[in-house]
């Protein structure tokens, strides 16, 4: 548009130097045209304000590189036929904190309108939010030109891409916990399968005496039973950072992703019924979902999409021993980047911890520590996972 107003601009000049020195009528002629035709320019401009309207439609849920197919409805409600449309769009990633920018060009007849297809696609998981953030139109010419400000706005979720876990539960340290979960059967009294037989003693109970080999050997014989414990996981994810601009790169955040709906899926592999949990950014609490099935994992995933890195002065485990949940898990799964503070378990002494720290490479500090991953080698650092 710089070539059409150094045109406009030398015409102008033109009409003005070619008025000032011929004396016929043809020169205040082009100077009158000149004028009017400007006149027509600015109200072509701007006439055609709040005369146009978008609509963006999206797929709705694509995998990491994978072309999504965005749509763009573009109207124009004007009896005049706009030459040139610039429209800038906006792309955002809040989970990963990734922003970009495009702009493309058309132009519509009067009362006309035109659909454009954009294929994009994402490397990381999250929610891409698609904005019309300004439109910039143009009169016939190119010369003139007013910006409007936009919010049509849509939305495409990029999923997680898992990878196989193999998770192995430890009992060791672990205290026992009144609360809805998955029970394992383990040696007892109180139990409802019967693990062995023994001879009667003045501790066991009367009710569990085997009748039919207490016959057969003249003695009285009871039923060793299993007793139930109660095994109850939490998945905590931690996205807080210390500062806003010191954020995570966005490969550890969605290493980290994969990683949280990996480890849930491990888990009802082995037919763990488990909870998982974030901290909620408007109430600043920490939000925990109860997992039964892969459908309502899958059904929490846009949900969980939707969450960002947040600055805090406080860890979201720190948080967690905090709330009254602390007492309702017997293991916890802790995920958390090298960029997270330093998080304090001591009020955890009842709950084994296992905590998962996302770098984004390995060195000769951390190489040691196998809960260690990076977005690279974790389908190699977790395939066997013991909590």
């Amino acid at each position: 548009m710089l070539q059409s107003r150094i045109f406009g601009v030398i015409w102008l000049i033109f009409s003005i130097v070619f008025f000032i020195f011929d004396d016929s009528y043809l020169g205040l002629l082009l100077l009158v045209l000149t004028g009017v035709l400007t006149i027509l320019l600015i109200l072509n401009v701007v006439l055609l304000k709040n005369k146009l309207f978008f609509d963006l439609q999206t797929e709705g849920t694509v995998h990491k590189n994978e072309p999504g197919r965005l749509t763009i409805q573009v109207k124009n409600k004007s009896i005049l036929p706009i030459s040139k449309v610039r429209v800038s769009l906006e792309f955002e990633n809040k989970l990963t904190d990734e922003l970009d920018t495009k702009a493309f060009v058309l132009s519509l007849n009067s009362r006309g309108s035109e659909s454009l297809l954009l294929d994009m696609s994402s490397k990381y998981c999250g929610q891409i939010r698609v904005t019309v953030k300004k439109i910039r139109y143009y009169d016939f010419l190119g010369i003139f030109k007013r910006e409007t400000e936009m919010n049509s706005v849509s939305q495409l979720f990029v999923l997680p891409q898992t990878y196989p876990i193999n998770v192995t539960v430890s009992d060791s340290n672990v205290g026992f916990v009144d609360s809805h979960s998955y029970e394992i059967n383990r040696r007892g009294t109180d139990g409802l399968e019967v693990f062995g037989i023994k001879e009667y003693s003045h501790e066991d109970n009367l009710k569990h005496i085997h009748w039919k080999l207490t016959s057969k050997f003249d003695e009285l014989i009871v039923k060793e039973l299993t007793e139930a414990v109660n095994y109850t996981f939490l998945i905590l994810i931690d996205l807080t950072i210390e500062n806003k601009h010191d954020k995570n790169n966005p490969g550890v955040i969605d290493a980290m992703m994969d990683t949280f709906i990996s480890t849930s899926e491990a888990l009802l592999a082995e037919g763990h019924e488990h909870s998982i949990g974030w901290l909620d950014k408007e109430t600043d609490f920490i939000q925990i979902e109860d997992i039964y099935s892969t459908d309502q994992l899958t059904f929490l995933l846009k949900q969980i999409l939707l969450l960002e890195q947040i600055e805090s002065n406080a860890t979201v485990l720190d948080k967690f021993t905090q709330s009254d949940a602390r007492e309702r898990f017997s293991h916890l799964i802790y995920l958390t980047s090298e960029k997270s503070l330093a998080a304090s378990t001591h009020e955890l002494a009842q709950t084994k911890i296992t905590e998962l720290v996302c770098h984004l490479e390995k060195n000769s500090k951390n190489v040691s520590n196998d809960f260690i991953y990076t977005p690279k080698t974790m389908n190699e650092d977790l395939y066997e996972l013991s909590i």
